[in-house]
């Protein structure tokens, strides 16, 4: 026990002098930053700077006093100053704007270092200031760095509703200039925030999105963090497995670049990770390193929290006396951590909160209205200025031209009034004269196709009336055959003339919807197999699976139907007809081909016309009127299709149409 109080005193003692030598140095770091004076820097060193430094080699040196953080504090410090004194002179005496954006970047890495220490009163004031300044000139990146910067801060002194606040004004900030490298902190400390407040899902999704970003943007530190907090959540969500890995990366990293601080983080959370899986002798593997690498980078915090994990862990195995141990060092390093300095640190920043907050947003505010002004005011005058020329414009031409206007303003309209009305007639009577003929010689077609039928089928039925007696079954049986032949094809005259003159006059139902041609051609051509039988006819379907368009499904069948039908008519016995499809981007056809009498090119313009008489086309006994054709074309015009045909003498016909695959807003034929 002796032994244990020895070595307490040792590390206790070791540890205020450590605390007292870095308060010297901050105490003088800050008389550095803060001192008006560039005395200690000679003009002949500020002129060699000007002259052989440029915004470039500044730049560079920033990022590596950036890495320093990780490193060594007093050293990045040191840094820091240096860089601020001389980029702040040079803009003095050039004023050269880039310049000061480089001042206040090396500022704030020397605030970030006072709260990486957790001397948050310290980086309150500069972090104030510094957003000032940011304000005065406009910098919104630096502004938006700061803010976030604010509110990591804020998070670990437990303000969480100040946090939040501050991280989604540098969010809103960093989404209006595009900035995807603050982004990723930014997510990362809205991660942190979301574990604090249970939501450990959100939190995941906000570290992940920040390792994307920090890997795209070769930000290492910020990779390690980000997978360092994956962990922390997968740990909350019990995948251990998941947390395991990304910590391993983040270990892996921080090694390889010589990041000694996030490397003992990320020991400390895994010896945390195997305390909770039950591996003791890993967990205080790992607690060891964390702890030797903590006291060479002076992390406290990762100190304190690795001297619990490991004493935890002696108390599971039963080492009663390095357990004892390690609680005395940590109890030591929670009383010097949470006692003074902490309890001024938040009496001071909640003294000034409500006095910065209101300044803060009030300036942020006027940054953006003043920007917003100037382009509404200057959107309004141009708008004005056109509006005006525009006035001048109309006024002046009306003015001269407004007599002659009034001379030939009633003349003009009743010329075209007269014109119009003229046009008119002439377009009706010629529709008239049209439609006549066109119906003249339609009621002839249709007056000698309905009598002829009815008249052999009044002569069939005369004949069997008056023989009945001395016909033979043979006989009669043809004859009843022809009768119900005629009167088959009487009733499909007068079902297509039904049909045709709906669809001309719009009264049908007209449904369209996506279809699948296939499924449709197969139905269809079941119906007419046994029509096709009787001439001893093979129907092939060659029509492609999920050839879908969008049409009406009823009509689309009726056009199959009747030009299967029609092909079946024309075909000789035993031959063949094809039924297949081709196909571009926009449009499907559909072919039917038969190998029947075939027609002209004379035969083939009467076609779809209602002022022939199609029983003149052909040479085959089984002529029609043509109005199945008529029919077909007006289905097709109103799908917003279109149907043409292919023939030669004695080798057959082609009857093809074109359907939309997808809806089209276009006028129909």
């Amino acid at each position: 026990m002796n032994d244990i109080n020895y070595v307490l005193g040792v590390e206790l003692l070791q540890y205020l002098n450590d605390k007292i030598l870095r308060m010297k140095i901050t105490l003088f770091s800050i008389f550095l930053f803060f001192s008006v004076s560039t005395g200690c820097f000679s003009q002949q060193k500020t002129t060699d700077y000007y002259e052989n430094f440029s915004v470039e080699h500044f730049e560079e040196e920033i990022s590596d006093t950036k890495v320093l953080l990780e490193k060594d504090i007093f050293q990045c410090r040191k840094k820091a100053v240096e860089i601020y004194l001389n980029t702040k002179s040079i803009f003095e005496k050039t004023g050269i704007v880039e310049f000061k954006k480089l001042s206040l970047e090396a500022a704030i890495t020397y605030a970030v270092s006072f709260s990486i220490e957790l001397k948050y009163h310290i980086a309150h004031k500069l972090y104030s200031n510094i957003r000032k300044e940011a304000v005065r000139f406009g910098f919104v990146r630096l502004i938006a760095i700061v803010t976030n910067a604010c509110g990591a801060d804020y998070f670990n002194m437990g303000y969480y509703n100040m946090a939040k606040s501050e991280f989604d004004l540098a969010l809103n900030l960093v989404n209006h200039i595009g900035d995807s490298s603050i982004a990723g902190r930014i997510y990362n400390n809205l991660g942190v925030l979301m574990m604090a407040s249970n939501n450990y899902l959100e939190a995941v999704e906000y570290f992940d999105r920040a390792s994307h970003i920090m890997e795209k943007n070769n930000n290492i530190s910020g990779l390690i963090l980000s997978y360092t907090n994956l962990a922390n959540g997968y740990v909350k969500l019990n995948e251990l497995d998941k947390a395991k890995k990304y910590l391993k990366l983040a270990i892996s990293n921080a090694e390889k670049h010589q990041l000694l601080r996030l490397a003992c983080m990320s020991y400390m959370f895994l010896s945390d990770l195997e305390l909770k899986n039950n591996n003791l002798n890993s967990s205080i593997e790992y607690s060891n390193i964390a702890i030797k690498i903590a006291k060479e980078v002076g992390r406290i915090d990762v100190l304190f929290d690795s001297y619990t994990t490991i004493t935890e862990a002696y108390e599971q195995i039963g080492n009663t006396d390095s357990a004892l141990f390690y609680s005395k060092l940590s109890l030591v390093l929670y009383y010097s951590l949470h006692n003074s300095e902490r309890d001024f640190q938040e009496a001071e920043i909640l003294s000034a909160e409500r006095y910065r907050n209101k300044i803060h947003s009030l300036e942020v505010e006027r940054f953006f209205q003043n920007e917003l002004i100037k382009k509404r005011k200057f959107l309004t005058i141009y708008l004005l200025i056109i509006i005006f020329l525009i006035l001048l414009v109309v006024l002046v031409l009306l003015w001269s031209h407004i007599n002659r206007m009034k001379r030939n303003r009633l003349l003009s309209e009743k010329n075209h009034v007269l014109n119009t009305t003229v046009r008119d007639l002439q377009l009706s009577e010629n529709q008239l004269q049209i439609a006549n003929s066109a119906k003249d010689k339609f009621i002839g077609i249709l007056s000698h196709d309905v009598l002829t039928p009815i008249s052999s089928i009044r002569n069939v039925s005369d004949s069997l009336v008056n023989n009945m007696y001395s016909y033979d079954k043979d006989l009669m049986y043809s004859m009843l055959s022809n009768l119900r032949k005629e009167s088959i094809d009487l009733q499909n005259l007068i079902n297509n003339i039904l049909k045709w003159v709906s669809f001309k006059e719009k009264k049908s139902a007209f449904s369209p919807k996506l279809i699948d041609l296939y499924i449709l051609s197969i139905k269809t051509v079941s119906m007419l197999e046994n029509m096709a039988k009787n001439k001893e006819i093979e129907i092939i379907n060659h029509i492609t699976e999920n050839s879908i368009v969008y049409a009406d499904p009823e009509m689309i069948s009726a056009v199959l139907r009747n030009l299967v039908v029609n092909a079946i008519k024309f075909s000789d016995q035993k031959s063949d007809i094809e039924i297949y499809s081709s196909e571009n981007e926009k449009e499907l056809t559909i072919h039917i081909k038969d190998y029947g009498v075939g027609m002209s090119k004379q035969d083939l313009e009467k076609l779809f016309r209602l002022d022939i008489d199609n029983k003149t086309i052909g040479r085959n006994e089984n002529k029609g009127t043509g109005l199945g054709l008529l029919l077909c074309k007006e289905i097709i015009n109103m799908n917003n299709g279109r149907i043409y045909v292919e023939s030669e003498v004695n080798k057959g016909s082609i009857f093809s149409f074109v359907m939309k695959k997808q809806f089209e807003n276009g006028k129909q034929d």
